[in-house]
């Protein structure tokens, strides 16, 4: 059995453009003054309204 994600054109690119910017780095930066995790920022952002 195979299982098969289908993704709207374009789709890789914008992933592969998160992730060269750091966006899903699990290493805590400073912003502002505050440390924050850039995957726990993403994650936040991406899935906020589904809670």
């Amino acid at each position: 059995m195979k299982e098969k994600t289908m993704r709207y054109p374009g789709h890789i690119e914008k992933v592969v453009a998160l992730r060269e910017s750091g966006f899903f780095s699990k290493e805590a930066i400073k912003l502002n003054g505050v440390d924050i995790v850039p995957l726990d920022f993403t994650s936040k952002f991406y899935f906020a309204n589904g809670n």
